[in-house]
């Protein structure tokens, strides 16, 4: 997962110059000039944000490089906001492909070249990713803007962009070194994508006259313009897309549609009007709710119990870092970019409601063979970047943890601990910021009604008085972890696991820790004079009472992956406690580990659409699955809820308003609630 930084210098005239393709990044006369001239007035961007009728207007981008490109767009963008306050259009999404990014030191030299540009550099710089392959979400909320700034060989990243069927993209930046010395991103599959990505009549603008250019870009669907090139070249190429192509690939299979989420999303109608019910008063329901108000709809949040975070989301402190794996397959990328959006995420909360944490790094303990293995394998692939995780040594350990340690382990600088119950706690405070924000406690989900497509969806709740209480909305989200087992069929399969944690005092020794450590389990730092000591698992069991025979399990496990440690005496002196102070709580996640996200599948519809996929395995013979539409699925979080909780909430809301989804294809597919069958019917079984 780990990729190349740009190879790059600076020539004479201060202008970065990649080595590897022997071109400048900008104008050796100047790039802004460049930049405002071919793309900015090329796409005629000014005049189309004027006209846009939608709330996002939405810049497809094929080298991203500097970020100048989008550094200018950002500042107009943000004066065309403050021209025009009331407009339809609020906010601005990027798409941006790179395949070799700039190291930090060097985006930081370019940023200093740019003075007029001080202020859009500085909110990139802020949470600019490490050097990983993939989708990264950028928020910059400063400009009402978003990044998904997509790391990787654009021949490949491209097609794992999901692709509503009427297009995402209204603009095209068609940048990139030139053609003859970067052929390999000049391609038809490129151009192919690009259109599918599209909406018809969406724009393109190129530096580039090159034939093979404009050829492939006629063959994709563009209606293609000469105009005259910056400064010393003679043309340049500007076009509209006026044939819409398929979106269905054998990357984005229709039978993992998110095309069905709503008729009626936020790119034709204005959300203010709409409204949503979440069930759940953990913190899925809590960033969805908070996530959903932000896009401007009316949210009612139903909690079971007398307040939220009284599930597994009400621990008091909860290790807070990616599960990374030996092989970047799947779950390693999802949970690595889940945890950067998260940071980030909480980066932002915490600036407007603080909630208790510490990102005071998390030592992964290479505590027996099987886990040094693992961390040697990491090793030897170079699969992460230093900055991201990275295997430190005994020495380094025990300096990192400020306490002796026996053995290393894989270091991740970013992490940390959260309450978790404190965070569910203030995203409930933003929440109630909003005027159009309802919580109603004591109260249960019983049934909801699906009318015809379009009408209201009629949730039917009962309170602690025994009143069924009757709530008409558009959509409905059931993020209730446990509690959304009696709404699903067994087609969605759900585990429950019974967890317990410790909460032990503190001592002389115990009390230098820096770190967050884990081996089988995890210590914290100690926080009011205890440490977070952690945590059971029994399969099936419901009860939370909480169990001596649990603490004693708790406190063993530790003791066997800490025995060499002087560490482990004070785990011993925590036995002996007359007054264990702990707690138990039920996780509920999926027999592949992965959450679900995505709408409510129509098993009995979709039965009949994919029950001979095995014969063909061809999308083109299939249509989109059959959902219940406007009902969607937000569980199965396990463990991991403080890693993935804030992409997932992300994800539904762009599947809701029907906007630019934070996830490539691959995970979306790794995520989507009606996996289970869709496997089963690909192999017969």
């Amino acid at each position: 997962m780990k990729i190349q930084h740009a190879a790059v210098s600076f020539n004479s005239h201060g202008t970065l110059i990649s080595e590897a393709f022997d071109d400048v990044y900008y104008s050796n006369d100047d790039g802004i000039a460049e930049t405002q001239y071919v793309f900015i007035d090329g796409n005629q961007l000014k005049q189309k944000w004027l006209n846009h009728k939608q709330s996002t207007f939405v810049i497809g981008e094929t080298g991203f490089g500097t970020g100048l490109n989008i550094m200018l767009v950002l500042q107009q963008f943000k004066q065309f906001r403050t021209d025009n306050p009331d407009h339809d259009l609020t906010h601005l999404h990027v798409i941006s492909f790179e395949k070799y990014p700039l190291a930090q030191d060097i985006l930081n030299e370019v940023a200093a070249q740019r003075p007029s540009l001080e202020a859009e550099y500085n909110a990139l710089i802020d949470i600019y990713p490490p050097a990983l392959s993939g989708h990264h979400r950028l928020d910059l909320v400063h400009f009402s803007s978003s990044i998904d700034l997509i790391l990787g060989d654009i021949n490949e990243s491209i097609e794992e962009v999901y692709a509503y069927e009427s297009g995402n993209v209204d603009a095209w930046f068609l940048d990139g070194f030139a053609p003859s010395k970067n052929e390999s991103m000049w391609q038809q599959r490129v151009f192919s994508n690009i259109a599918r990505l599209s909406k018809v009549g969406a724009s393109f603008a190129t530096f580039t006259a090159a034939g093979a250019v404009k050829r492939g870009l006629q063959a994709a669907g563009f209606e293609i313009t000469k105009r005259k090139g910056y400064g010393r070249k003679r043309e340049m190429l500007v076009g509209t897309l006026i044939e819409k192509q398929s979106v269905w690939t054998k990357k984005q299979p229709p039978w993992f549609t998110r095309d069905t989420g709503s008729s009626e999303g936020s790119s034709k109608t204005h959300p203010a009007s709409k409204k949503v019910v979440i069930v759940g008063g953990g913190l899925a329901g809590a960033t969805s709710s908070l996530e959903l108000l932000r896009a401007g709809f009316q949210v009612t949040l139903v909690c079971a119990d007398e307040a939220v975070a009284r599930g597994a989301s009400g621990n008091k402190i909860g290790g807070f870092y990616p599960q990374l794996q030996a092989e970047a397959g799947i779950s390693s990328q999802f949970y690595a970019h889940s945890f950067l959006f998260a940071r980030h995420w909480y980066d932002q909360l915490n600036e407007q409601q603080p909630f208790e944490h510490d990102w005071c790094g998390v030592i992964q303990l290479g505590f027996n063979d099987n886990t040094r293995t693992r961390f040697h394998k990491m090793q030897q692939k170079d699969l992460w970047p230093d900055s991201f995780a990275r295997v430190i040594n005994t020495q380094e350990a025990s300096e990192k943890a400020n306490i002796s340690l026996p053995f290393g382990g894989l270091y991740i600088p970013n992490a940390g601990w959260i309450s978790p119950k404190s965070l569910t706690e203030a995203c409930i405070a933003s929440c109630h910021h909003y005027e159009h924000f309802n919580l109603l406690t004591n109260t249960s989900l019983q049934s909801y009604y699906l009318g015809k497509t379009g009408s209201p969806i009629k949730s039917t709740c009962r309170n602690d008085t025994d009143q069924d209480l009757h709530v008409i909305s558009d959509y409905l989200v059931i993020a209730a972890a446990a509690g959304s087992s009696p709404f699903l069929s067994d087609n969605i399969p759900l585990r429950l696991t019974r967890g317990q944690v410790e909460y032990v005092k503190s001592t002389d020794d115990s009390a230098a820790l820096n770190t967050v450590l884990c081996h089988k389990g995890y210590f914290t730092p100690a926080v009011d004079g205890r440490h977070a000591l952690g945590s059971t698992y029994h399969k099936n069991e419901r009860g939370t009472d909480y169990r001596l025979s649990d603490r004693d399990l708790n406190l063993h496990t530790h003791t066997q992956a800490m025995q060499d440690t002087d560490f482990a005496k004070c785990i011993d002196m925590f036995a002996r406690e007359a007054e264990p102070i702990g707690r138990a709580a039920i996780r509920c996640s999926t027999p592949d580990h992965m959450p679900i996200i995505g709408n409510m599948p129509d098993f009995l519809a979709q039965e009949k659409q994919y029950v001979d996929l095995y014969k063909h395995n061809d999308f083109r013979r299939y249509r989109p699955s059959r959902v219940q539409k406007n009902v969607f699925l937000l569980t199965g979080l396990g463990s991991r809820g403080l890693t993935t909780a804030p992409i997932l909430a992300r994800t539904l809301r762009a599947q809701i308003t029907q906007s630019c989804l934070p996830l490539p294809n691959s995970l979306l597919k790794a995520l989507q609630p009606n996996r289970y069958k869709i496997r089963q019917w690909l192999t017969n079984k």
